[in-house]
């Protein structure tokens, strides 16, 4: 449940399955994200050294900027939305993720199959 993808899981999990509000939701997965990068970053630098990442203190900047304004605008219209809204707001993010992901990753799923085999489940029928 981390890495690129692992927020938008457990925003499912947090409203389907453990029956948070949208808003609460989106409140704990915020907090468990920042968590989860917070513990990552002892085992990036041992990894890659701060000398390394130094000549791209721009980049870091420049994401860190947009992030936290990102994070700022979005709470501020997320306070402000009726409940229902929100729900739906997640609902149309969540499967425009999944279509992306589908798409991104379509030719490589269809690359697998064997020559002749066009489709992404070949019929069972001979």
């Amino acid at each position: 449940m981390i890495g690129l993808g692992g927020a938008e899981f457990r925003l499912s999990l947090l409203i389907g399955v453990f029956g948070f509000a949208a808003l609460q939701a989106i409140i704990v997965n915020k907090a468990m994200s920042l968590t989860v990068v917070i513990a990552a970053l002892p085992a990036l630098l041992f990894g890659v050294t701060l000398a390394d990442l130094s000549t791209y203190w721009f980049i870091g900047l420049n994401l860190l900027a947009g992030s936290l304004i990102g994070a700022w605008i979005g709470a501020h219209w997320a306070t402000r939305l009726k409940s229902n809204t929100l729900y739906g707001v997640i609902a149309v993010v969540l499967v425009l993720i999944a279509v992306l992901f589908v798409t991104h990753f379509s030719p490589l799923i269809c690359s697998t199959f064997p020559p002749g085999h066009g489709r992404m489940f070949p019929s069972p029928l001979p």
